[in-house]
């Protein structure tokens, strides 16, 4: 008796929807403040409570700053520019997930950087920079920019 052959199916490509991403408005801080500000708070010693609250209603609104919400990841860029060099750079501040081993909100969080390069060409800005504080790998960030990442060392004097 014959045996009956298999007949694999081809495997279809489903494409992924990219998580939901808009900017942060003041509502957000209400949902993902217990969360976040503990983390601003450990990053940044200087910073109290009361400062986090007015800096973040400051940057909100801003030109200067791209500040991106999703249900659990947020992330903020900002232009940077110095009176001697000709052109701006966006540098992230932070790439941040509510759980940052969650392997599934490393891969939406990594949606954050299509938009920073995206508003960096809107403003004409040929340069982001990328992995300040990120909870992304930086495997996920090449894979997700498609581009060669480089590297500038920085060498810097602590004065105190």
């Amino acid at each position: 008796m014959a045996e009956a052959a298999t007949i694999e199916k081809p495997k279809v490509f489903e494409p992924v929807d990219p998580p939901f991403v808009r900017r942060f408005e003041r509502p957000d801080v209400d949902r993902h403040a217990a969360w976040f500000v503990p983390r601003l708070l450990l990053s940044y010693p200087h910073l109290t409570e009361r400062s986090v609250m007015t800096w973040l209603l400051n940057i909100m609104n801003s030109n200067e700053c791209m500040f991106l919400y999703q249900d659990h990841a947020i992330a903020l860029a900002q232009v940077v520019s110095h009176t001697i060099r000709p052109e701006a750079i966006v540098e992230e501040v932070f790439v941040w997930c509510e759980d940052p081993a969650d392997k599934d909100q490393q891969a939406d969080a990594a949606y954050f950087y299509d938009h920073f390069v995206e508003w960096a060409k809107r403003k004409g800005i040929p340069t982001v920079t990328v992995e300040e504080l990120s909870d992304v790998p930086h495997e996920i960030i090449k894979d997700k920019l498609g581009k060669r990442l480089f590297e500038r060392k920085t060498i810097y004097a602590r004065v105190s």
